[in-house]
C-alpha cells in the first residue's frame, strides 16, 4: 500500500500488519519535492496520478503510474511563477484539473516554523486559477503505454504554457475534491469543498490581509467548466461541511451522491479549539440537493468516512462493459467512520448503511484514533494479494 502525506514522500506500508517497508523516491527527478497529500486512481484503468511541488522553480511536477507501479509518464507543469501550496486535484477520463490558489510558501519565513509562525501567506486580492490540461499528452496512449528497456516510462517533452487552459475564479482555497467528470466534450463538472481563504491550523493558519473569517466557512460547491468559452459557473450545494467523498468506482464518472462531514456550530469543546469537530455525516443527492444525516451523538465526533461497496467494480469490469456503472445502485454499500467520545475517551468504528443512513453496527477499538486523518479501506481479498515484505 502506498501512502502520502502533506509535503512528505511516499511510504510503502505492508499488508496486513501495516509495518513501514520503506520510503519510495520515484526517481531522481522527484527528489527534494513535496508531494501533494492526495493522489487519485482511475477506477477504469488502475492508473495512479500524483503531483509534487517545490520551493524553487520548477514549482510543480506531474506523474502517472500504471497498475504495476511503473512510471508511465512524468513532466514539469509550466506557468507557475512562485512556490504555492497544493492539496488536491481533479481527475476525469481525459483531463486533469489542478487549483492554483493564492497561498504562497514564504521561504524566508521557514526558519520561524518551529516557533509557531506559519510560513505561508494568503493574498485574497488574487484570483484562484484552475489549470486544465489533457490527461494524456501527445504520444501517450490511454492505457498500457509501451515501456522502455528498463521497464520504466520515459519522461516526455516538457509541456508548454499553451498546453494548459487557465480559468480564473474568485479568490478561495479548494480543500478537497469529491468527484469530477466530463458532462460532454466541452464541459467539465467538479464537486469540491472550498473556503474563502487558506486556513491551516497545523501551524496557526496562514497570514492574510483579510479579516478573520466566520467559523466553518467551508462549502461543497459545484463548478461547471465551459472549456470552449473558458467560463466557470459556480453553485453552492451545502454549507458547513468538509471531507467530501463519493463511491470510488464512480470517480471520473457522473455520480448522484456525495458524503460529507458536518461541522459543529461552536468551537466550545474539551480539547484544542483549533481542531475542527464534525457532528454528523451528510448524504447529499446531487440531482435535487435532498439530504440525509447520521448524527454521531452528544460529545461524539467523527472523522472522514469511507464508502465500501457491497460488490466492488474493478477495472476489468469496465473493460468488459464500459456501461457497468449504469447497472449498479450507487449507494449500495456502507460508510465506515471512526467516532471519538470525548467524555468516555473511547473510539468506535461505526458502520452506516449508505442507503438508509442508519447505523448497521459499531465496534469498540482498544486505542484512540486522533482527529483529522484521512482513511482508506483494504478488503480481505486485497490483503491476500499483497506481497509479504519484511518490516524495516
Amino acid at each position: 500500500m502506498l501512502t502520502v502525506g502533506t509535503a512528505g514522500v511516499p511510504h510503502e506500508i505492508a499488508l496486513p500488519d501495516l509495518g513501514t517497508v520503506s520510503t519510495i523516491p520515484l526517481n531522481n527527478t522527484w527528489k527534494n519535492l513535496y508531494y501533494m497529500p492526495h493522489t487519485h486512481v482511475d477506477p477504469r484503468t488502475d492508473e495512479l496520478v500524483l503531483f509534487a511541488f517545490a520551493l524553487s522553480s520548477p514549482f510543480l511536477r506531474l506523474g502517472c503510474l500504471n497498475k504495476d507501479g511503473k512510471m508511465r509518464y512524468e513532466m514539469t507543469v509550466p506557468g507557475i511563477s512562485k512556490p504555492t501550496i497544493f492539496h488536491d486535484f481533479a481527475l476525469t477520463e481525459n483531463y486533469i484539473v489542478f487549483f492554483l490558489c493564492p497561498v504562497q510558501f514564504q521561504v524566508s519565513m521557514s526558519h520561524k516554523l518551529f516557533g509557531g509562525v506559519p510560513p505561508t501567506s494568503y493574498d485574497c486580492t488574487e484570483n484562484t486559477m484552475l489549470g486544465i490540461m489533457r490527461r494524456y499528452p501527445p504520444g501517450v496512449k490511454k492505457v498500457n503505454a509501451p515501456l522502455n528497456e528498463d521497464g520504466e516510462g520515459s519522461e516526455l517533452d516538457e509541456l508548454t504554457t499553451e498546453s494548459i487552459k487557465w480559468i480564473a475564479i474568485k479568490s478561495c482555497y479548494i480543500t478537497h475534491i469529491a468527484n469530477a467528470y466530463e458532462q460532454d466534450a466541452e464541459t467539465l463538472v467538479i464537486y469540491a469543498t472550498k473556503t474563502p481563504q487558506y486556513l491551516d491550523t497545523s501551524y496557526g493558519g496562514a497570514h492574510s490581509n483579510e479579516a478573520a473569517l466566520p467559523e466553518h466557512k467551508t462549502s461543497l460547491c459545484r463548478f461547471v467548466v465551459d472549456l470552449e468559452f473558458s467560463e466557470i459557473r459556480e453553485h453552492t450545494m451545502l454549507n458547513h461541511v468538509e471531507h467530501p467523498v463519493c463511491r470510488t468506482e464512480f470517480y471520473g464518472s457522473k455520480n448522484q451522491f456525495v458524503y460529507c462531514l458536518e461541522f459543529i456550530e461552536t468551537t466550545a469543546r474539551i480539547e484544542d479549539p483549533d481542531v475542527p469537530l464534525y457532528k454528523s455525516v451528510v448524504k447529499i443527492d446531487l440531482n435535487n440537493q435532498n439530504k440525509k444525516h447520521f448524527f454521531f451523538g452528544s460529545n461524539r465526533f467523527g472523522g472522514e468516512v469511507k464508502f465500501v461497496p457491497k460488490q466492488k467494480i474493478f477495472a476489468s469490469d469496465f473493460h468488459r462493459n464500459p456501461d457497468v456503472l449504469k447497472k449498479k445502485q450507487e449507494d449500495d454499500g456502507y460508510l465506515l467512520c471512526f467516532v471519538y467520545d470525548e467524555i468516555s475517551e473511547s473510539t468506535d468504528l461505526v458502520v452506516i448503511d449508505a442507503q438508509t443512513m442508519d447505523e448497521a453496527f459499531s465496534l469498540s477499538l482498544p486505542n484512540r484514533v486522533p482527529y483529522g486523518f484521512h482513511t482508506e479501506y483494504v478488503s480481505r481479498e486485497e490483503c491476500s494479494r499483497a506481497i509479504p515484505k519484511p518490516w524495516k
